[in-house]
């Protein structure tokens, strides 16, 4: 599973989000990232292919968010039964998720400047490759951190708020966060 995981997080942030869709751009209304970015004037074969592989790739994406989640859940805590814990646990995944993009944002700009301004002589081409797989892993764990941390702290919330309503309490909670 740490395979799938390194290449989900590779390809992850390099094609798409997981499972993500572009509405109304310049070109196309919908437009769907694929690892080869066929369109209509491409012939049928291809674009079967280019949809296999982009499906294997989003498969893998999404294994590796869950993969970073579960991680997350493993070292730093799951839901329990003590809500106090619970929510102290949503609050730690959420400190962890502010680090963690505090230094995916600077370690970004130290990849565009070695990229852009060495003009590839400062660095062998594998390590700038390995800085930069090294910055979408850091933003798996900060994307997957994020979300649990609010949602393990949303989901305590809506079930005080709609107390034995437990289709209210799963659609505030869903609802919520979606907006975060």
């Amino acid at each position: 599973s740490c395979v799938l995981f390194i290449i989900g997080s590779f390809k992850s942030a390099a094609i798409t989000p997981p499972l993500g869709v572009y509405l109304d751009t310049d070109a196309d209304y919908i437009q769907v990232s694929t690892v080869y970015r066929t369109n209509t004037e491409d012939g049928w074969p291809f674009r079967i292919l280019d949809g296999f592989c982009t499906t294997v790739i989003e498969v893998v994406s999404v294994i590796a968010f869950y993969g970073a989640w579960g991680t997350g859940k493993w070292y730093f805590g799951a839901r329990s039964e003590d809500e106090y814990l619970t929510i102290y646990n949503g609050i730690i995944a959420l400190a962890q998720a502010h680090v963690a993009s505090v230094i995916v944002f600077i370690t970004q700009f130290i990849y565009l400047h070695n990229h852009y301004m060495c003009k590839a002589q400062c660095y062998v081409d594998e390590c700038k490759q390995l800085f930069y797989a090294m910055i979408l892993i850091m933003s798996l764990f900060a994307t997957s951190s994020y979300i649990r941390g609010w949602w393990e702290i949303l989901d305590i919330l809506a079930l005080h708020t709609f107390p034995g309503y437990p289709i209210w309490e799963n659609l505030v909670c869903f609802l919520s966060g979606f907006v975060v």
